[in-house]
């Protein structure tokens, strides 16, 4: 039985500010088609990889650790999970 072995590939582009730290860096990340393993063919278990083929990721943060205090947080992947309406937003401040 094929153990499943391929080729995994990854373009990954990563703007880092200037100034600052890593933590406030933004990653993105495309897949391009996997590959066989030299001397064998592209295993079944390959095709879920093949299904992110060419389609980018959204950008995201670069690091994925922040020594602040969560509510001092301001950056996308944590901005963008809060409550959208007053609402929404006063009963987590409630919280």
């Amino acid at each position: 039985m094929d153990g499943g072995i391929w080729l995994s590939r990854s373009n990954r582009t990563i703007w880092l500010p200037v100034e600052g730290s890593a933590v406030e860096g933004v990653l993105q990340e495309e897949i391009p088609a996997p590959l066989p393993y030299p001397g064998r063919t592209l295993p079944p278990l390959a095709q879920r990889e093949q299904e992110l083929v060419g389609r980018p990721g959204r950008p995201d943060r670069a690091a994925d650790f922040d020594d602040r205090a969560e509510y001092l947080r301001n950056d996308y992947a944590y901005v963008s999970k809060l409550p959208a309406g007053t609402e929404g937003m006063r009963r987590r401040a409630r919280s």
